[in-house]
């Protein structure tokens, strides 16, 4: 008798571990930063075209709760991995900001007109055992032919199926396969721009969600897309992704007190501290002298350097975004070079002097876009010709 009733104890625990609501849980000023690392093949006609290597710096913040959704906040660098200095290190693509709303189960809104894949990951408003499947509709925003390239929307549905719930690290995390499997043919309008007759692929994800928190803790990706377009040239983009989550501890104002005191003590009024949206240390570098015309450090902003490199020494593991700023003087593409160059050349002084790891560091190219001065006085264009060093949350 009593083996019966523990019998029945196990069955009931195991239904229980086995059986739960997956949603996102979500907490105001809360920042969740996200790395993803992709590599992307094409073929042409059966031609190998080579690899390129994509990383995505974001961060996420939850602004307000609102009755049926969240409001947040999304910041995204893209960037692309370039050989320099005989150095792999990325350039900053693309970066932009922007504000959309999120259900408890994934769903999404005011995210019609951005790239990327929306309304993922999404659950099913119910208990879910291990071994349960759902379906869920997504959408896909994509440029097929570069960023200037009209930009094509792909809707789908997502097939997901719960695998396991695991404890990791104390916490309780759902395994969850997903797929999407894409055919369109030419009647979708906006493929006549490409002349593209036929579209086909897949996407393979393995997530890991951690319930506890109510967030993405992991996603790996496989995908794998052909294009035939009207000439026949067949063309396929094929590789992988990976995407970690974590919550960041914030800057610590009281650290960031202590860095002004001393920048204040050596009497450097050129260089300014400061966080930027409660989550990122800006580190700006005014008035930094180059050799006439170039992008070559003199001997004094070296130096200046070397100060900055101790302060920087606390964020060796976060990543750092470079960008270089010009004065409004002359040509708009020979000031946006100069400001590339500029950056590249303090990136490069981090890595190979204070062997700074390049995979971590990025630079961007402003040249007169963003000026903090009046570009009519000399006093106003010393302060815009300026480098500004971003350390994202980690």
């Amino acid at each position: 008798m009593k083996i019966k009733y523990i019998l029945i104890i196990i069955i009931f625990i195991t239904l229980n571990i086995s059986s739960i609501e997956l949603k996102y849980k979500f907490r105001i000023g809360e920042v969740l930063y996200i790395e993803t690392n992709s590599v992307i093949r094409q073929i042409v006609n059966g031609q190998y075209n080579g690899e390129t290597k994509i990383k995505e710096v974001s961060y996420i913040t939850t602004k307000e709760i609102l009755k049926d959704s969240t409001l947040l906040e999304s910041k995204i660098y893209t960037l692309m991995q370039e050989n320099i200095f005989n150095q792999k290190i990325y350039k900053v693509e693309n970066n932009y900001k922007y504000k959309y709303q999120k259900t408890i189960f994934g769903k999404t809104k005011k995210l019609e007109f951005n790239e990327g894949y929306h309304d993922f990951p999404q659950f099913d408003n119910r208990d879910i055992k291990i071994g349960d499947s759902w379906i869920a509709s997504s959408f896909y925003n994509v440029r097929f032919f570069g960023k200037k390239s009209p930009r094509l929307r792909l809707d789908f549905d997502i097939v997901y199926r719960l695998g396991d719930i695991r404890n990791i690290d104390g916490k309780s995390i759902a395994i969850i396969s997903a797929k999407a499997i894409f055919s369109y043919e030419r009647n979708k309008e906006i493929f006549k721009i490409f002349n593209i007759i036929k579209f086909v692929g897949f996407n393979d994800f393995l997530i890991e969600f951690n319930i506890d928190d109510g967030r993405v803790k992991r996603i790996e990706e496989i995908f794998d897309y052909t294009y035939i377009l009207q000439d026949n040239t067949v063309i396929e983009a094929s590789g992988n992704s990976i995407s970690e989550y974590e919550v960041p501890p914030p800057i610590k104002k009281e650290e960031v007190d202590k860095i002004k005191e001393n920048i204040e003590r050596d009497k450097d009024n050129n260089t300014k501290i400061e966080i930027k949206d409660d989550k990122s240390l800006s580190i700006s570098l005014e008035n930094i002298r180059f050799k006439p015309d170039s992008a070559i450090l003199t001997e004094v902003e070296e130096k200046r350097l070397d100060k900055i490199a101790l302060i920087l020494e606390n964020y060796r593991s976060n990543h750092i975004i470079i960008i270089g700023h010009t004065a409004d003087i002359g040509k708009p593409k020979q000031q946006q070079i100069l400001s590339e160059e500029r950056a590249k050349s303090v990136l490069n002084y981090l890595v190979q002097k204070h062997k700074f790891n390049p995979e971590l560091l990025s630079y961007e190219g402003k040249g007169g876009t963003e000026p903090i001065g009046d570009n009519s006085t000399e006093e106003g264009r010393s302060k815009n010709r300026r480098v500004e060093i971003i350390v994202l949350p980690k």
